[in-house]
């Protein structure tokens, strides 16, 4: 509080008037980094105020540049600073320390290539993902409901859809499919795969089922004797008479089938003998003249047979 004293020179005399002067304080302005935000969402950049508010308006900078509107309230990444004002006193605070806005990148869920397998296998999913923190599996597109199990072993196509999390915050919905292929299976179903019989005799049938087989073959029948390969009943039938031959023979053959779809494409393989009784061949030794009175045993002069 100061005094102001007014003098008249020509008389002396004078008067005085207390006057005050008042310096108000500047406000100030605390702040900390709102809580980050996922991809795709804004900050109210009011909320990263911790000091008190009442009495202030704010002014908020992203560099020199002040925000203004929708700015403030729905605030991108970057660095800000604030300063407050006094609606009384309309003095200014100093700007604040600088202030960071995170918004997270958009999460990106990669589901690496998937190759066929072939039954039998197994294909944990969870190998084949990549881009977040933790995943959840559904068999729907919707992502309503979770897929029983993450590794596959069901024969066909099995589709699934995977949704990640990282930093809490999601990612969309990605598909991706594992498909095992079935096995090529071959068995016997009918007819002896262990045949002995004479020459020229017909054999009796022989059939083999298989499945999933492309291709069929059978190796090592004797002549006379062939296979046939039903596709679509995917059965192999081998039928036939075997040739006339003075010598016995065994014979094994092999079945062996294959399949297409890769990597099922291993073939299947099963064997059986057939065996060739030969033509017997009887030869009768010389038999010279007797005299009235001999005799003759003539099995004593046959041979080539057992009987």
């Amino acid at each position: 509080t100061y005094t102001i004293r007014l003098t008249d020179d020509a008389t002396g005399c004078y008067d005085e008037k207390p006057v005050t002067v008042t310096i108000n304080p500047r406000p100030t302005v605390t702040v900390t980094d709102p809580a980050a935000v996922c991809f795709g969402k804004t900050v109210d950049l009011n909320t990263a105020i911790t000091s008190e508010k009442t009495g202030l308006t704010f002014q908020f900078f992203n560099g020199a540049t002040e925000v203004t509107g929708a700015g403030i309230t729905a605030a991108g990444a970057g660095t800000y600073t604030v300063v407050a004002t006094n609606t009384t006193t309309t003095c200014q605070s100093i700007p604040s320390a600088p202030f960071t806005v995170t918004v997270y990148e958009k999460v990106e869920v990669t589901i690496a290539q998937i190759d066929a397998l072939c039954e039998g296998s197994e294909l944990d999913i969870t190998a084949k993902v990549s881009g977040a923190d933790t995943y959840a599996y559904y068999s729907d597109a919707a992502g309503t409901t979770a897929l029983p199990n993450t590794k596959i072993t069901a024969v066909g196509t099995t589709n699934f859809w995977v949704k990640g999390t990282k930093n809490g915050c999601p990612s969309d919905l990605v598909a991706g499919s594992v498909t095992i292929n079935p096995k090529v299976t071959l068995t016997h179903t009918s007819g002896s795969t262990e045949q002995e019989l004479c020459y020229g005799s017909t054999i009796g049938n022989i059939v083999y089922k298989t499945a999933n087989a492309t291709n069929a073959t059978v190796t090592g029948l004797p002549t006379g004797v062939s296979y046939a390969f039903d596709q679509d009943a995917q059965t192999i039938t081998i039928s036939g008479t075997l040739p006339i031959q003075a010598n016995d023979a065994s014979l094994t053959y092999t079945v062996s089938v294959e399949g297409a779809t890769a990597p099922c494409t291993n073939p299947a393989s099963l064997t059986g003998t057939i065996t060739i009784k030969g033509k017997p061949t009887v030869t009768i030794a010389q038999i010279d003249d007797l005299c009235e009175g001999s005799e003759l045993d003539i099995t004593a002069k046959v041979s080539g047979a057992d009987t």
